[in-house]
């Protein structure tokens, strides 16, 4: 008898610790821990939210986005010839994807209705586009996602780049400007966390297992972009990196292929 109540509760501790083991693995797929100074999430809207109310009393200018074309570098490219752990016969991503191109669109986080018209940007091409970009007082965001039938490589960069003698505003991302303390890492967004980032709520929605910005589908998979350093999947690996050099952001990822799409949170921007 005795034997079988020890055998009970170490069946009953097992079962404990395995619920506790699945519990923990949930939340890390979920994406709801935050391990950037181990703030919640309710702890870091809440951090957001007193940040940008001490901004806007304290940066001076209009209490409204305002929108302004500006010229920015946009350049998407393979980090390497050959993808061999993801193309068997050593071809080349152009060689998969003659036509890779990819769609442009700005959106001010204070009227996230007021996308702006897709550009398109080809492959391993560099070029310099005319968006509208936030010149008040407020964080805004750039949408990237590729166009019909295609993807983004294994291994990419993506540079933006400012040209702050034409713009006459400096752009940093949100996470490194100087009204933000602290920031998330960079990350993935999926329709599993959606909502557990840090943006308006209705920013983004999901639908049939994909997320959408207004109309604009996004995928599965949103490449999440705040701040300078290291890139972090839903199981915290390391995936990539952000860096700057002069005016440029560089993002390097090395997980291109379950990428949907790319979204970079800009902080408020700065006169030069």
């Amino acid at each position: 008898m005795y034997t079988t109540v020890i055998d009970m509760y170490k069946l009953l501790l097992t079962i404990c610790i395995l619920l506790l083991i699945v519990f923990v693995f949930y939340k890390l797929y979920m994406g709801i821990w935050f391990f950037q100074e181990g703030l919640t999430q309710k702890d870091l809207e809440e951090k957001m939210e007193t940040e940008k109310q001490e901004r806007i009393q304290s940066v001076e200018g209009p209490e409204m986005s305002i929108m302004v074309p500006k010229i920015m570098g946009i350049h998407i490219q393979d980090n390497q010839q050959y993808s061999e752990n993801m193309y068997r016969d050593k071809s080349t991503f152009i060689d998969q994807y003659p036509n890779a191109s990819y769609l442009v669109q700005t959106i001010p986080k204070e009227e996230i209705d007021n996308i702006s018209k897709e550009q398109e940007v080809e492959f391993n091409k560099a070029v310099q586009l005319t968006l509208p970009m936030e010149t008040s007082r407020f964080s805004s965001y750039m949408i990237i996602r590729p166009t019909k039938d295609n993807r983004f490589p294994k291994f990419f960069t993506l540079d933006i780049t400012n040209f702050p003698a034409e713009n006459k505003k400096d752009y940093v991302l949100w996470g490194d400007s100087s009204e933000v303390q602290s920031s998330p890492n960079n990350n993935v967004i999926t329709p599993y966390n959606v909502k557990s980032h840090p943006h308006p709520t209705d920013l983004m929605q999901v639908d049939e297992g994909s997320i959408y910005i207004g109309k604009h589908e996004m995928g599965r998979k949103i490449l999440h972009i705040y701040t300078l350093g290291t890139i972090f999947d839903n199981k915290y690996a390391n995936i990539g990196n952000v860096d700057t050099v002069d005016d440029k952001i560089s993002i390097q990822c090395s997980s291109g292929h379950i990428i949907d799409s790319i979204m970079v949170y800009f902080g408020v921007p700065s006169e030069i």
